[in-house]
């Protein structure tokens, strides 16, 4: 499969898989000399070392969080130092933060309402709005698609020195992507 891509001479290159199939991918992808300017992988997690691997250097990923987050907003840090306090481990995918924001606002939003009505506790999310340790603040407002959406967009990360820097969106960014991809050393 990967020759074939690397005949096809792409500018951007998306894999998706499990992760188990990281490692194998970019390796793979290396032995043959397949390089295009971004080499992207979208599997549901990723291997908890994958970051140390010299392989893993410019992949990009996305996501909802990152542990570089702590860099540039504090209610990450706060969150990231709780869970680490708490659990004597850091988390390894944004399903912490993204959970315990979930749960969060749903109780403010219970709060709020004062029942447990269900279109009174929508209409109290409506009116909330959360400084999540995502990294952005929650609010609760119709998408094109759906009356009540809450997130509109993962975040565009990217492996570098053995860390998922955040490389977009901008005001997020804990480092400037690499481009165009190259095999780490």
């Amino acid at each position: 499969m990967l020759n074939q891509a690397k005949a096809f001479d792409p500018d951007l290159f998306v894999w998706a898989g499990y992760d188990a199939d990281a490692i194998p991918i970019v390796a793979q992808a290396k032995e043959v000399d397949f390089t295009p300017d971004l080499l992207v992988g979208a599997p549901p997690g990723w291997p908890a070392d994958f970051g140390k691997n010299p392989l893993a250097e410019n992949v990009i990923l996305y996501g909802m969080w990152a542990p570089t987050l702590n860099d540039v907003s504090p209610v990450a840090k706060h969150f990231y130092d709780a869970y680490v306090e708490m659990w004597d481990e850091e988390p390894v995918t944004y399903f912490a933060p993204l959970g315990y924001t979930n749960i969060y606002f749903l109780v403010e939003g219970i709060k709020k309402a004062g029942t447990m009505d269900k279109e009174a506790i929508i209409s109290a999310l409506r009116t909330i709005e959360y400084e999540s340790p995502l990294g952005e603040v929650l609010k609760i407002e119709p998408s094109r698609i759906i009356p009540n959406q809450g997130f509109k967009y993962q975040k565009i990360l990217q492996w570098q020195n053995g860390r998922q820097e955040v490389i977009w969106p901008i005001d997020l960014a804990t480092a400037t992507m690499a481009y165009p991809f190259t095999f780490g050393k």
